[in-house]
């Protein structure tokens, strides 16, 4: 390595400075067992928040099951939205019949479904 003598180096100053302190800095008796108590400390600290965390996500989870499982309680039975779909049925022919087309009326018919399914799902 080439080394200049001229100019000032300052890692080389901070080096001498580190060296000449070292018979005034002396490390304490319980500064070992300082760091390492600080250490488990933290770690225990970051374990109970990532207990507090799982605690939280289990509730979000167990409060979204039960408010679903409330909203299906609250529509109607199968058997109820069968009949209604022959309901709907019997009104597609019957305007068929009465002179609107078919088409139109598989339309008419969509629309109230739609409507239907619309109140149910309002909260």
């Amino acid at each position: 390595m080439i080394e200049s003598r001229g100019e000032y180096d300052s890692v080389r100053e901070t080096e001498a400075l580190i060296r000449s302190a070292s018979g005034y800095v002396r490390v304490s008796s319980n500064l070992r067992p300082r760091v390492i108590e600080s250490s488990q400390l933290s770690r225990r600290e970051l374990g109970a928040r990532r207990v507090i965390r799982q605690i939280a996500l289990v509730a979000v989870v167990v409060t979204w099951s039960l408010v679903c499982t409330v909203d299906r309680m609250n529509l109607p039975r199968s058997s109820h939205w069968l009949s209604s779909n022959s309901e709907h049925a019997s009104q597609l022919s019957t305007r068929s019949a009465g002179g609107v087309g078919e088409d139109w009326a598989l339309v008419d018919s969509f629309e109230e479904l739609r409507g239907r399914i619309a109140d149910i799902l309002r909260l």
